[in-house]
């Protein structure tokens, strides 16, 4: 039996660019074009802003513990993957094809949800619902198109959290990146174990030492238990990390990657302030009082904040163009299958509006069902029965009663015995006698 040490190192997490590193002229050139034939020269995929979610004070946005990075052209490997397993760096295309797999066939982050998940999940099903949008229980994915190119994307439910776009891309202000140093809202440790002598690291996200003697992965809010010691650069995790801020940063845009019911390719589509709620960089700068203070989060307060962005100039949507650009970015630059994803805006998605005409019908025959159970009640409360005979407002004195007092007769019991045309007659009786 072997005898392991029992040390732990805390590793932190990276935005995407840093870990993918700065795009090339090639990729940001293509990413700054126009829409082809738009009367606009405004840049499609522009790095910009938004104003959604920005003027909520206190508020951080923290990079979510589950996520995948998918890199720009230009970058040294193809990508990163957070999952149960641990920390993975993508650094072959058909591993990477493998993985955008699993990803559109929504089987990229399978686990056991606690409860508290699923029941966050029907929560936002009903939101959806009412709000006129799909409302489906499968688990929604998240994506961001960064400021260097490098596609984001995370499960949008994760534990007891739901993640908003601006938790892929936090910044220490609308118009930054998160500050270097922000602390971790997940802890990374990097553990190792001895590697057996030929046959290299079993486990799928397991790294080999330079000297070949131990297996090391990257674990989430884990201890490494009777592990051994290991540093964040042998689990390949740099410890800089820019991990939240205050507000939504900078993208190019986002969306949301959903899952319709049945086997159905999945569809991408661009619900998200970055791309329908857009504020262009350029604008910001006219309100500030003074030059850099745009870049000083101590000069500028929480008010200024809100005052710049309710002042900044609107971008233009992305829209199908925008989306039509984004896949020929896919495919033909990040050369990955979209097996048959649609990349759509939200207005041209026919899923979508099929489940607004069916909450509309939904809700409308509710409040039709409701109004003839409340009519009903009514009626049948101010002396009707659902024989359609009037209940008389005073009944005869029925045999047996001693205190002289009228009882009311069962109406429903009357009505379905045949007792109804008994008591009609005793009261016609009693009305010619009197």
């Amino acid at each position: 039996m072997r005898t392991l040490l029992h040390i732990t190192h805390a590793t932190t997490s990276q935005d995407a660019v840093e870990l993918c590193g700065a795009a090339n002229e090639i990729t940001l050139a293509q990413l700054d074009a126009p829409c082809p034939g738009a009367v606009s020269s405004s840049p499609a995929l522009g790095v910009i802003t938004t104003a959604r979610g920005q003027n909520i004070s206190g508020k951080t946005y923290a990079l979510p513990a589950y996520r995948l990075y998918i890199c720009h052209p230009g970058a040294g490997t193809r990508g990163f993957l957070y999952s149960q397993e641990g920390f993975r760096k993508i650094k072959t295309a058909d591993e990477m094809r493998s993985v955008v797999d699993k990803l559109f066939a929504n089987r990229l982050w399978e686990h056991q949800a606690p409860i508290w998940e699923y029941a966050i999940r029907a929560w936002c099903y009903v939101c959806d619902f009412f709000r006129g949008r799909e409302a489906l229980l499968s688990p929604t994915m998240l994506w961001v198109l960064d400021q260097s190119g490098n596609f984001i994307f995370a499960p949008e439910v994760q534990g007891s959290h739901r993640h908003k776009h601006g938790d892929l891309t936090p910044g220490r202000l609308p118009w930054t990146r998160a500050s270097a140093g922000t602390l971790p809202k997940h802890s990374w440790s990097c553990c190792c174990e001895p590697a057996e002598q030929g046959r290299g690291c079993e486990h799928p996200t397991a790294i080999l030492s330079t000297d070949g003697k131990r297996c090391c992965r990257a674990v989430l809010n884990q201890t490494c238990g009777d592990l051994l010691e290991a540093t964040s650069s042998t689990c390949g995790i740099d410890p800089e990390q820019r991990q939240s801020g205050s507000y939504r940063g900078v993208a190019r845009s986002g969306g949301e990657l959903r899952f319709p019911a049945g086997d159905g390719p999945a569809l991408m589509h661009d619900r998200s302030g970055y791309s329908i709620d857009r504020l262009a960089l350029d604008s910001l700068h006219g309100f500030a009082a003074t030059p850099d203070m745009l870049q000083n989060s101590t000069e500028m307060n929480f008010p200024q904040v809100v005052r710049a962005l309710q002042n900044g100039q609107e971008a233009p949507k992305i829209g199908q163009c925008g989306m039509d650009m984004l896949k020929s970015y896919w495919q033909d630059s990040l050369q990955l299958p979209t097996l048959g994803a649609s990349f759509v805006t939200v207005t041209d998605s026919s899923t979508i509006q099929e489940a607004t005409f069916r909450q509309i019908f939904v809700i409308t025959s509710s409040v039709v069902c409701f109004l003839l159970l409340l009519s009903w009640s009514i009626l049948h409360c101010c002396g009707f029965s659902i024989c359609g005979r009037k209940v008389p407002r005073r009944s005869v004195l029925l045999e047996g009663d001693s205190d002289g007092e009228p009882s009311p007769p069962d109406v429903d019991q009357q009505c379905l015995s045949g007792r109804w045309r008994e008591g009609s007659s005793m009261t016609t009786s009693a009305s010619s006698r009197a």
